[in-house]
């Protein structure tokens, strides 16, 4: 489960950010993110848990 936790975390990052061979995501492609992280209380988790993920 905490290398679904990363893999994700990364895909979200790379949709906001972009990588050397993506552009980052239209605006209404993270406004729909962020909605979705804010219904389903996963900033909360992701707060709460931080010490638990692996980050780069």
């Amino acid at each position: 489960a905490q290398e679904d936790v990363s893999k994700n975390l990364v895909h979200i990052k790379n949709m906001l950010y972009g990588t050397a061979e993506t552009e980052p995501q239209a605006d209404i492609v993270v406004a729909q993110l962020a909605q979705e992280l804010y219904n389903s209380n996963l900033l909360l988790l992701l707060v709460q848990n931080l010490s638990r993920i692996d980050f780069e």
